[in-house]
């Protein structure tokens, strides 16, 4: 689950030309995904991650 954190913190630092020069990796989900985890929303759970 800490990977995944920190995945998605290194996203919110990558520069927009490296984002749009791959837009088939969906930037929008890994960074909420993060979000997801780091606040807790709706409970974490563990089984489907």
């Amino acid at each position: 689950m800490r990977n995944l954190e920190l995945i998605g913190e290194a996203a919110t630092h990558i520069p927009d030309s490296v984002l749009q020069a791959h837009p088939d990796i969906p930037w929008r989900m890994v960074i909420a995904t993060r979000n997801r985890l780091i606040h807790g929303y709706l409970g974490i759970d563990n089984d489907l991650l």
